[in-house]
């Protein structure tokens, strides 16, 4: 009875660290029974580059 969950989180790593995460939950049925799939997928380099864009931006948006 899950629905599909598509989010964005943050989980801290055992070092302390903190790493940006999409997970993602799909329901499938295979030979007539019915699982929940879920894949985790690395975000943190995105999140660097989008916030290293952000302030690039804000950067030239003074400037101007």
């Amino acid at each position: 009875g899950q629905e599909v969950d598509n989010s964005e989180r943050e989980i801290m790593c055992s070092n302390g660290t903190i790493n940006s995460i999409i997970k993602t939950v799909v329901s499938t049925e295979f030979n007539g029974k019915k699982y929940l799939i879920e894949s985790v997928v690395d975000n943190t380099e995105r999140r660097i580059i989008q916030n290293n864009l952000e302030q690039e931006i804000v950067k030239r948006k003074e400037l101007q």
